[in-house]
């Protein structure tokens, strides 16, 4: 991921002397040139040979940081991996699980760091970073809902997630189950404390039939969904870098020409699903590094069977914090609507229980640990939020069709069904 530099962050950074400050950057070049949409000029760090920031040092630590402090780095390093959403209900903070730190579940909870959060957002809205989303806001394809009706469902949706005597795949296949439900109801109905009784009854409706086990089966992924499955997990597999936009006729060409090579060998099972591992001793670099990983026809052959209950934590937390986040639907996810978002959502599921067995495969275990599933979680979070996947008439089709489809909960059950097979 580049570092963007606001103008006013580049004339200030470059008019540091960093070479005097550390030899080690002496006659360095720190600064590399993109072009914005627009045609502007835009500045970003540069990278070192390794894939590191060209600012991070031996011990993995920010130089910038350590010569002139937090407040001289650029917003965007100072942010991350915090992402705030500012609604007409508040701003809601979330954390991007492309961060080794937060996959892992390390540092401290975001709930003990309000003051400095509240600090981070006061500066970025100055920036003009982030911009206040308005309502009412598209519920799916034929309503619109306000914000208040909408954080009442997601109340519910997050109840049935966190249902903790239920397994996890059980869960997601009851949200798929209560969103349809609520499409299909009455939404402009205006009898406020009836349509949250009838909201909630259908929840509960739902918990019932599965404690009492009349909760259909979905049926198994068909060739045809299977083909685009493995599409998405290729497009997850392979990152494209931001500067993508901003590069030549050729080299954009070259990098389509290599990604059909690509999308081809995961059509055949050949591509490999990456995995991620902490630098060796003495090795240069970012402190974690992305490595190829198993076949994905090896995946497709890994024992499907019931999650453990810490990686089904692992992945409930993610789903957890995106929900509450509210960045999956609207300006921050490719303007998807609150449904068909949550729905791609449910199809990570799948996704990075898929790059959990790679990582698994590669231990040259016979099951998903949680150490399989952080792995996942970083690959899968840093496609999801920072590469256009489902933007654009390719990846515009792939994601409606397998959300159509219901590629979701049939995929998940395939890999991870609620009870062991016989």
């Amino acid at each position: 991921m580049d570092v963007i530099l606001f103008p006013e962050e580049h004339v200030r950074l470059s008019a540091i002397d960093w070479g005097s400050l550390d030899p080690a950057l002496k006659g360095e070049s720190l600064f590399g040139k993109l072009r914005a949409p627009d045609g502007s000029p835009l500045h970003r760090l540069r990278r070192q040979e390794s894939g590191a920031c060209v600012f991070l040092d031996e011990n993995n630590l920010c130089r910038i940081h350590a010569l002139r402090g937090a407040d001289t780095k650029p917003l965007a390093c100072r942010l991350f991996p915090f992402h705030f959403v500012w609604t007409p209900a508040g701003v809601h903070v979330t954390t991007r699980f492309n961060c080794p730190t937060v996959a892992s579940n390390g540092g401290d909870p975001v709930e003990t760091q309000k003051r400095d959060l509240d600090a981070l957002f006061e500066l970025g809205r100055r920036a003009g970073h982030f911009v206040e989303r308005s309502g009412p806001v598209d519920f799916d394809r034929r309503h619109r809902v306000e914000w208040d009706d909408l954080l009442k469902i997601e109340s519910l949706i997050l109840a049935l997630l966190t249902r903790s005597e239920f397994p996890l795949v059980l869960r997601l296949r009851l949200i798929d189950s209560f969103l349809t439900l609520i499409s299909n109801s009455n939404l402009e109905n205006r009898a406020a404390k009836r349509r949250e009784e009838f909201w909630d009854g259908l929840a509960r409706g739902l918990e019932n039939g599965a404690r009492t086990g009349t909760t259909a089966t979905p049926g198994k992924v068909g060739f045809l969904e299977r083909a685009f499955f493995s599409q998405l997990l290729g497009h997850f597999a392979r990152w494209t870098p931001p500067q993508y936009l901003h590069w030549g006729t050729g080299r954009r060409l070259a990098h389509r020409w290599d990604g059909l090579l690509h999308s081809l060998a995961f059509t055949m099972g050949l591509g490999r699903l990456p995995v991620l591992r902490g630098r060796e001793p003495g090795e240069s670099g970012p402190t974690h590094v992305s490595t190829p990983g198993a076949r994905l026809g090896a995946v497709r052959r890994f024992p499907a069977g019931p999650l453990g209950a810490e990686p089904s934590a692992a992945i409930e937390r993610y789903l957890t914090a995106k929900i509450a986040g509210q960045s999956f639907f609207g300006p921050e996810c490719y303007g998807f609507t609150f449904v068909d978002g949550l729905r791609i959502l449910l199809l990570l599921y799948p996704v990075v229980v898929s790059f959990a067995r790679s990582a698994a495969i590669v231990r040259g275990a016979g099951e998903l640990s949680t150490e399989d599933v952080a792995s996942a979680l970083f690959h899968v979070d840093h496609t999801y939020g920072l590469s256009p996947l489902f933007r654009g008439p390719a990846g515009g089709f792939l994601a409606r069709y397998l959300i159509g489809w219901e590629v979701p909960v049939r995929a998940a059950h395939e890999l991870t069904p609620a009870k062991a097979p016989e």
